[in-house]
């Protein structure tokens, strides 16, 4: 029996299903059973197909793709002028764009996408929420079609040039856009000539990279200096670093903005596999794509094959085997014959890209993804968007969101599995098996996600994916949260803090008395605590010795406000006090009003200075103290001979007798020996006793 081995350098764009160690003087190899398809595209260049399998549809020279996070292909069809669309199910319809005009007119704002002409559409990029954007070439323009198929204008007001940095992009002016990308935040950038030009989520345009000169220039600092040759094709990573394909170089823009050279600084060949990309051969490199542990992909046109510089900076072939032409369907992708032009990169970690000589779309499929549920999504029913990713041992109030009637998606990776198990435990009790995503505990249909009215209580969620329909097959990593619902916000507590260092120092409770003198510190704040911990704003109101209203709208929600976190100070004067404060749903005290809570309590002071003027039985105008303040002495001056005999008797702060007398026919002259400070006078004894406060001037 004869045995063929072949043995590949690189093998694969994803993780091995199985490995295989030969003790023949080799490293160990990783062996897949990695295929290349065809996706979409007869070969024909033509346009037909639409609500057909794709792989039956004409195509004429495909551009750019970009897979959402369904699993739908988006393709332009640059000959067609249109952005076809290719389905999980392989049914490919037009989702923008339409026959366009002799003239090339520009119309369709507002209105369908498959209504308003696109001419020359060149890339497509998508983000988070399904809304996809395409580079429109010939019209000078960005167009965003979004989830309802509704089309807009981005950027480029349809005239050539370059202007309107730092304003609204619908209003700039554009060369000729062509590649386009989206970040993880919703930022769009774009080639635009000899420079790349970025679209804030705010709609505001400025430039990043280039300074608008042909040449080669500018490693090692600021993008926006470089120069750019002819700038072909650009990709995003999740962490912001910009990757740009120029003439016969791929470059970074980092985060800091600083530009480099990554690969082609070597020799125009194809050579350097296995080692520093930055020294490897590469013959016109374009196409670029980025997949989510940080590696990139590029088709290295002039070679005919697509390569990977993974995150060490080490250069690999992924598939092509270095001659033009269509071939290899079925195999492995390094035995095909390909014509790449763009690239992109789906949730399971499949390579797309659209082989544009042969009018084709083609798929690298990746192997041995574990399938995992990631993360829980609560879903707004009314609205079907997402309001938030529910964590462990959150509590949902629902009162506090935009609607009551909600639902719960099962987020997995890869995007798509072959279905999920759900089952809800607690108050209410649920299972639900979904094949088609969105994986949702409570039905949908086609993304129109059924109502669910909760309960208060507690519960636990499961979810789990399988390989195969209805919950058959292998299954995967399966996530267990719990959470509870409560129907609306309220105020639990009350926290007095020290507003020293910033820590709690006790929960007040109803009725509490508390001794000022006990404590570490006397400035003080009292915080309101909620349920949940954060709500839309807090009405606090202050009655009593001392009185106070504060509005806060961002926790910690404190009685006398606090600086990003940091309590201000309070020195409560000893007295009677009621607390109450509300919850609101929005900020500033606007929205729905939740519970609220009310407390008494006290301060008290029990050190010597305190009890030294503290004023029960205090008779008004039955003395006079003057001159107060004074510098050398001052007199008591008595009204009424009952006053005759009783005793004075001086004390500093800190509670110490300095002088003490009665009182008699003659005014006594006090203080004389005495330094400057405060001075508490304290005349007669029991219900009759005064108190004053004396102060003597340096």
């Amino acid at each position: 029996m004869t045995y063929l081995l072949r043995f590949y350098r690189v093998l694969s764009v994803a993780v091995c299903a199985v490995s295989l160690s030969l003790t023949l003087g080799l490293l160990p190899l990783c062996l897949q059973a990695q295929t290349i398809t065809t996706i979409a595209g007869n070969g024909s260049r033509s346009f037909s197909g639409d609500g057909g399998p794709a792989t039956s549809a004409g195509i004429y020279s495909p551009g750019g793709v970009a897979v959402d996070q369904q699993g739908n292909v988006l393709i332009v069809d640059v000959g067609n002028n249109r952005v076809r669309k290719v389905a999980p199910d392989g049914i490919i319809t037009t989702v923008a764009g339409t026959t366009l005009g002799s003239t090339g007119s520009f119309y369709g704002d507002g209105g369908p996408a498959t209504s308003s002409p696109l001419y020359t559409p060149t890339d497509v990029a998508v983000d988070a929420q399904g809304n996809f954007y395409i580079t429109v070439f010939n019209h000078l323009r960005i167009r965003k079609v979004d989830t309802r198929g509704i089309i807009t204008t981005l950027a480029g007001n349809g005239y050539s040039g370059y202007s309107g940095d730092y304003g609204r992009a619908v209003k700039a002016v554009l060369s000729n856009p062509s590649s386009i990308a989206v970040d993880a935040q919703g930022n769009i950038y774009f080639i635009d000539g000899l420079r790349v030009r970025k679209i804030g989520t705010d709609g505001i345009i400025t430039t990043v990279i280039g300074h608008g000169i042909r040449g080669f220039l500018g490693d090692g600092g600021l993008a926006i200096n470089a120069y750019l040759y002819n700038p072909s094709d650009l990709a995003v990573d999740h962490q912001g670093n910009i990757y740009l394909s120029d003439d016969y170089r791929i470059r970074r823009v980092d985060t800091n903005g600083i530009i480099m050279t990554i690969a082609g600084s070597g020799p125009r060949d194809f050579s350097g596999d296995g080692g520093p990309a930055a020294t490897a051969g590469v013959n016109g490199p374009g196409g670029l794509t980025v997949d989510k542990q940080g590696n990139l992909y590029f088709y290295d046109s002039g070679n005919a094959r697509i390569r990977k510089i993974s995150t060490d900076g080490i250069i690999s072939t992924v598939a092509g085997n270095g001659t033009r032409g269509f071939s290899g369907d079925g195999g492995h992708p390094l035995e095909a014959s390909i014509s790449p032009n763009y690239l992109a990169m789906d949730t399971q970690g499949s390579l797309y890209f659209s082989d544009y000589n042969n009018n084709r779309v083609r798929k690298i499929t990746a192997v041995s993804v574990p399938l995992e549920v990631t993360s829980f999504s609560l879903i707004n029913a009314e609205t079907d968007q997402p309001i938030k990713e529910l964590t462990a041992g959150e509590e949902i109030v629902l009162a506090g969101l935009p609607s009551r009637t909600i639902n719960i998606r099962a987020n997995t990776n890869p995007g798509a599995v072959g279905s999920v198990v759900m089952n809800l435990s607690g108050q209410q009790s649920h299972s639900i098996t979904e094949t088609v995503p969105p994986y949702s505990l409570f039905k949908d249909s086609n993304g129109d996600y059924h109502t669910w009215r909760p309960a208060p209580g507690s519960y636990t969620l499961t979810a789990t994916p399988y390989t195969g329909p209805n919950g058959t097959g292998t299954p995967g990593t399966p996530l267990t949260i719990s959470f509870s619902v409560a129907d609306q916000l309220e105020v639990v507590s009350f926290s007095l803090i020290n507003a020293e260092s910033q820590q709690p120092i006790q929960e007040l409770t109803a009725g509490q008395t508390v001794d000022l003198a006990s404590l570490s510190t006397r400035k003080l704040n009292i915080r309101a605590n909620t349920r949940p911990a954060t709500v839309g704003s807090v009405v606090m109101e202050l009655s009593g010795e001392q009185t106070r209203t504060q509005t806060e709208t961002d926790a910690p929600y404190a009685l006398f406000g606090d600086q990003g976190g940091t309590y201000r100070s309070w020195m409560p004067a000893p007295g009677s006090y009621t607390l109450t404060a509300t919850p609101y749903t929005q900020t500033s005290g606007s929205g729905t009003a939740g519970k609220s809570l009310t407390l008494n309590f006290q301060f008290t002071d029990s050190s010597p200075a305190a009890r030294l003027t503290a004023e029960s039985g205090f008779k008004p105008g039955s003395l006079r103290v003057y001159p107060n303040p004074f510098r050398e002495t001052f007199t008591v001056g008595m009204q009424g001979r009952g006053t005759i005999g009783q005793p004075l008797s001086l004390y500093d702060l800190l509670g110490r007798l300095v002088w003490q007398g009665v009182v008699g026919e003659e005014e006594p002259r006090i203080g004389g020996q005495l330094g400057a400070g405060q001075y508490v006078l304290r005349v007669g004894t029991g219900s009759e006793t005064q108190h004053y406060k004396v102060i003597k001037k340096p």
